[in-house]
């Protein structure tokens, strides 16, 4: 899949599903794609990580925050 080299984070996508759920006591169909994260635990530590994927989740679930300027730029190059 990769072969050039080392990476500390890579994300798969699974294919799309659909499954039925009960929600409210109705059958409700719902769609779905897996997701899988191989993270390197020599880059930083698992709190890091998890932070990642809070926020990486959060942006899934509302990708209309993608379109919103961030608050402050800070310029970590001198």
């Amino acid at each position: 899949m990769y072969d050039f080299g080392t990476i500390p984070a890579f994300i798969a996508f699974g294919r799309k599903r659909r499954a039925e759920e009960i929600h409210d006591g109705e059958i409700v169909e719902r769609r779905y794609m897996d997701l899988r994260f191989n993270l390197d635990e020599r880059i930083c530590n698992g709190f890091y990580y998890a932070s990642v994927i809070k926020c990486f989740l959060r942006l899934l679930a509302h990708p209309e925050m993608l379109d919103m300027p961030p608050e402050t730029v800070e310029k970590d190059i001198l």
